[in-house]
């Protein structure tokens, strides 16, 4: 109901210009006390996103090498079916298209404040850009006001800015007006005298906040995005919390949830949660830790993805007993003594599960690659960090014992000065063998799926020159991310390149082969370097530390492209539907 009022006052009310425009963000205008905003970018914003993708540049040299009558039956027909019903819709309605998109274009939030008893709720705002729009606002509201019987509009005034107040029956009062070039429109008096006092200069503003956050993300405003800010909250519960809540979260390593911050651009998503709690703590310090790439010199060239971080089993149990040396002593041992039973249940012993554990370092990376000829061969390579080789080392030989048990047979190749073991395995059905074996190194035990693979792996190590860590996206990587707790490379342009010959093999003939069906064949695909180029890479990199969690995401495949793609066809379809006339 509330929502409603917000929305039919936008529609509807005459604007008064009050202060000088703001030349930042929309949330330069929100007070501190602000708990949470979505915003939006506007559509405008999605369409040139989208046109600067990779991607668009393939989409649309696609479609240009489609046939037009066929592009226009598969595609221009379902815009054009969906422009008319848009239409027809905005007709029974009295707007025009054209004005429509010319406010959907615009940045836009909606946020929420402090409760409000006038307001009947919580203080909502709903805050546009209406530069150059302004025009269009004033036509939807003359159209709309017969929509809104029983509905009383009057002069109105909140801390000396000149508003408009509606009331309708059975609702909450809504203001609304022009402040600092942006329509602003509440149903709280309060939350608006709190937005006066930001854009008088005299509080600080919560985009302001939000830039000087650690790790906040560089570049313009979002394409969307989502805050939650539960702080002012948070510290006023804190002197009633338990004496012992502090030392509780740093062993569990989980607090109170401060902040949470999602955004969108296209091309890239970022996710911020601000969760107190020590990262040596039971929930974070298993992969907390900085990650290594320094396993990317043992691998190819050829390489199409690439993870690195950490599995900090030592810390993870030095938690664990942080967190039993908390509880009271009797369910400590009851829990100890469960963890042991099911250990045993298992066939482990708690104690040689322990040594195992510590005999590892916490470094962990892998890499995918697929190496040349008829069909790119996939070779997975597996790098595990370890601090007590013997125990290690004891360790695989009680797996190879149990192993050959089962049938399998160990066999050993020397490489240089390094001895592999592998075994030979026959997959059920399709008659394809692999060779997984293992190598003791000084940087750690390296697994593979085919001793070729780590043989391959061992030289290149030494002499890398060629290497993936010597490859201008994975240098650019590496700068990117220092300090991170874990990394994963997706190289799509290598995979493109590598897999183009199966492409032709396989996809064109089937094409070929339909091409009256689909009306189109080989020759609307694009090519090899056109697709490497639209592809590029993606990259996943995530910290984790003492004050929470972030996550970056880019490349081709995100959120933001998403949403960047959907704005554009939407932003197509009011085109469209502002050029029908009935």
């Amino acid at each position: 109901m509330l929502l409603r009022h917000l929305t039919a006052t936008l529609l509807c009310t005459g604007l008064a210009a009050q202060t000088a425009d703001l030349a930042g963000p929309l949330t330069d205008l929100l007070p501190t006390s602000t708990y949470a905003v979505v915003e939006f970018g506007g559509l405008a914003a999605c369409r040139a996103e989208a046109n600067a993708l990779p991607l668009a540049a393939l989409v649309h040299g696609f479609l240009d090498r489609v046939p037009a009558d066929v592009r226009s039956e598969r595609l221009e027909r379902g815009i054009d079916t969906a422009a008319d019903r848009l239409q027809r819709l905005l007709q029974r309605l009295d707007l025009d298209a054209h004005d429509l998109q010319a406010i959907l274009r615009q940045p836009m939030l909606l946020a929420i404040g402090r409760l409000t008893i006038e307001g009947m709720g919580p203080s909502l705002c709903l805050v546009v850009d209406e530069r150059g729009a302004t025009a269009a606002i004033d036509r939807v509201r003359a159209a709309l006001r017969q929509h809104l019987p029983g509905a009383r509009l009057e002069a109105a005034e909140v801390a000396g800015v000149a508003l408009e107040q509606l009331t309708m029956p059975g609702g909450p009062p809504v203001w609304f007006g022009s402040l600092a070039g942006r329509l602003v429109v509440s149903n709280s008096r309060g939350y608006l005298e709190e937005i006066a006092a930001v854009a008088g200069g005299a509080a600080p503003s919560l985009g302001a906040g939000l830039r000087a956050m650690p790790g906040a993300a560089p570049g313009g405003p979002p394409l969307a995005s989502l805050f939650l800010d539960g702080r002012r909250v948070l510290a006023s519960l804190e002197p009633h919390l338990p004496y012992e809540a502090a030392r509780w979260s740093d062993t569990l390593g989980i607090g109170l949830l401060q902040t949470l911050h999602v955004s969108v651009r296209g091309g890239a998503d970022r996710l911020q949660v601000g969760i107190g709690g020590s990262s040596h703590g039971l929930a974070k310090v298993l992969l907390a830790a900085p990650a290594d790439l320094g396993f990317a010199r043992a691998c190819s060239a050829n390489t199409v993805a690439f993870g690195a971080g950490t599995l900090d089993l030592a810390g993870l149990m030095a938690a664990w007993q942080g967190l039993l040396t908390l509880l009271p002593a009797e369910p400590s041992r009851e829990l100890q003594r469960e963890l042991g039973r099911g250990l045993r249940r298992a066939g482990a012993k708690p104690g040689e599960v322990a040594a195992i554990a510590r005999a590892f370092a916490p470094q962990v990376a892998f890499a995918l690659a697929l190496e040349k000829g008829a069909v790119p061969k996939p070779e997975l390579l597996l790098r595990v960090g370890v601090r007590d080789a013997a125990v290690v080392r004891d360790a695989l030989q009680g797996l190879e014992t149990e192993t050959t048990r089962e049938g399998l047979e160990w066999r050993a190749r020397r490489v240089g000065e390094h001895t592999i073991r592998f075994c030979n395995v026959r997959l059920p059905g399709d008659g394809l063998q692999l060779s997984p074996c293992y190598v003791l190194h000084a940087d750690g035990l390296w697994c593979a799926s085919d001793t070729a693979a780590l043989v391959r792996a061992l030289r290149q190590a030494e002499h890398g020159d060629d290497s993936l860590a010597a490859q201008p996206d994975f240098v650019a990587l590496q700068r990117a991310t220092q300090g991170a707790s874990g990394v994963l490379h997706l190289r799509w342009f290598r995979a493109a390149e590598l897999g183009w010959r199966s492409v032709e093999t396989w996809l064109y003939p089937q094409l070929d082969a339909h091409s009256d069906e689909l009306g189109f064949g080989r020759e609307a695909l694009p090519d090899a370097d056109e697709t490497a180029r639209a592809l590029a890479t993606s990259t996943l990199v995530y910290r984790i530390d003492d004050a929470g969690v972030t996550v970056n995401s880019r490349g081709p495949f995100t959120i933001g492209s998403l949403l960047a793609a959907v704005g554009a066809l939407a932003d197509d379809v009011l085109s469209r539907a502002a050029g029908r006339i009935y």
